[in-house]
């Protein structure tokens, strides 16, 4: 007994260590956004930051499939060569995914239509392979460093790439404040951290053998049929509401909501980002005891829940008297879009942080089936409501609690019931 014990509180150790790396590199890194924003506010105009953000939507939506979700076998896998296998694999795809995006990139300028052209954002859709292939190794690299344990590249992959991205915005805002240069920093950015994480990573594994790429492809073969659609659909629900945005309102109007958004992500992404990492490592654990799997769950939804709900509170409290003052006037509309935002807070986080779980239970259906939902529902309010940005999004974020919460006692109910035990 005394033995379990002291290996369930070394266990414990571990795990808060582990979290502990992730959360300051994460820390250290929203610090870092919480302060550029405030002079990357006072270079750029809304307008601009509008037309950036739907080709960032473009991009990382598409991203969300680099790999096909075969990097997430990475860390499911327990046998080193069946790992280095599917590391090698899911590179492949991704450099293949990223030519194909290429090709029809080219094709969509090469032969446009004329509602494409009048769109502001036409001439900056180049920048989309680019932006796919760095965002879309992200998580790659991610998972290889996790399957590591190496959590201290993790978390300076996350600070290198944020302090490259706002410094780089920073100074070509002097040169310039145009979407083209935030797109240009946001691409540089990427560029300089990936040199340090080719340095950090073990190349020598990387090989390419047809039949290890074969057997690991289909060991694996619900990752890219079920979770590489739930991810895309989890991205869709995040960026199909900014690119219909960007066709029914104005690039200001975008520009306001998108800044909003982000303002809301920074502060919380402290937390989530490192607990994400290190709840999905955890449940891969333990995936075969449901019991310690359904405590996982509890503690982590009610900690972020705790913290989502105190956060709500002080936004609500001190937000208004501080905005126009950090920002300056010609962002001042977006605190009205922020504050109609902020109940979507209290679940969006929380249920972020333990959407793995479906993963480690074979169940990615549930994500499928939820996200679908609130892509649909998107798509429906903006069609249906686009009279005024405030009228919309306050209906999507209804929609959106509303799912969120039907969600999460979805994965709560299948982590009681003894039959989403895997097998």
């Amino acid at each position: 007994m005394r033995k379990f014990l002291n290996r369930f509180k070394s266990a414990g150790i571990a795990f808060a260590k582990e979290n502990l790396v992730l959360a300051s590199s994460s820390v250290v890194a929203n610090l870092i956004r919480i302060v550029t924003v405030v002079i990357i506010t006072r270079l750029y105009v809304p307008t601009e930051f509008g037309n950036y953000q739907i080709i960032l939507s473009f991009a990382l939506l598409l991203s969300s499939i680099g790999t096909l979700k075969y990097d997430y076998g990475i860390v499911l896998s327990d046998n080193t060569e069946e790992r280095d296998a599917i590391t090698s694999l899911s590179l492949l795809i991704l450099i293949s995914m990223t030519f194909t995006i290429a090709l029809l990139i080219t094709g969509l300028i090469l032969i446009p239509t004329q509602s494409l052209q009048e769109k502001d954002w036409f001439s900056f859709l180049w920048f989309v392979p680019p932006i796919f292939l760095f965002a879309g190794a992200e998580p790659y690299f991610r998972n290889v460093f996790l399957a590591r344990r190496d959590y201290t590249t993790i978390g300076m992959i996350n600070l290198f790439k944020t302090l490259f991205q706002q410094g780089l915005i920073i100074f070509f805002g002097f040169i310039n404040p145009s979407t083209f240069y935030l797109l240009a920093g946001f691409l540089a950015g990427y560029f300089l951290t990936y040199l340090f994480v080719v340095i950090k990573a073990d190349w020598s594994n990387i090989r390419f053998n047809r039949n290890e790429f074969k057997t690991v492809a289909i060991k694996f073969k619900k990752l890219p049929l079920l979770n590489a659609p739930s991810a895309l659909l989890g991205m869709a629900a995040n960026h199909i509401p900014i690119i219909m945005l960007g066709i029914y309102f104005s690039p200001r109007e975008l520009g306001l909501y998108a800044f909003a958004t982000r303002l809301l992500e920074i502060p919380l992404q402290i937390i989530n980002n490192s607990t994400t990492q290190t709840y999905f490592r955890k449940l891969s654990i333990i995936k075969h005891d449901r019991k310690a799997r359904l405590s996982l769950f509890k503690k982590n939804f009610i900690t972020l829940f705790l913290l989502s709900v105190l956060f709500v509170i002080a936004a609500y409290l001190f937000a208004t008297p501080l905005f126009t003052f950090l920002f300056g006037e010609r962002w001042a509309d977006s605190i009205i879009l922020l504050k109609i935002m902020l109940p979507l807070v209290i679940l969006k986080y929380p249920v972020s942080s333990i959407a793995m779980t479906t993963t480690t239970m074979n169940r990615q259906e549930i994500n499928i089936f939820w996200t679908l939902l609130m892509v649909a529902g998107a798509i429906i309010a903006i069609f249906l409501y686009n009279s005024h940005i405030n009228d919309t999004i306050a209906i999507l974020i209804t929609i959106y609690s509303v799912l969120y919460m039907g969600y999460t006692l979805h994965i709560y109910s299948s982590l009681k019931n003894p039959s989403g035990v895997t097998k």
